[in-house]
């Protein structure tokens, strides 16, 4: 079972897909910042977005999968600077977030 499928006690839940680049993968779902390290400008990117998800009480829990569970797959985008990437052009993926509702 997924993070995000899993059965959550308290208040309900709101859970929405968002888009984000791929390469922030690892440091969104698994909290392994290590394959950003290499690149100054995406991890500081990536590090702004987090914080700005935090500030409205988001967290990223998976990437979207399909009816089988599997990760649904990462495509180019020349506009990925939209969806917080320091690169026009980029590879994005869809993240599953939740937050508490009423957060």
């Amino acid at each position: 079972m997924s993070a995000a499928s899993a059965p959550r006690k308290g208040r309900p839940w709101e859970v929405e897909t968002v888009v984000a680049p791929a390469s922030w993968a690892s440091a969104l779902v698994n909290g392994n910042w290590s394959g950003l390290q290499a690149d100054a400008d995406d991890e500081a990117a990536c590090r702004a977005w987090v914080a700005e998800q935090a500030e409205e009480g988001w967290r990223v829990v998976d990437v979207k999968r399909d009816e089988n569970g599997d990760a649904e797959d990462a495509w180019f985008s020349s506009s990925a600077g939209v969806y917080g990437s320091p690169y026009s052009g980029a590879d994005l993926l869809n993240y599953v977030r939740e937050r508490r509702a009423g957060a």
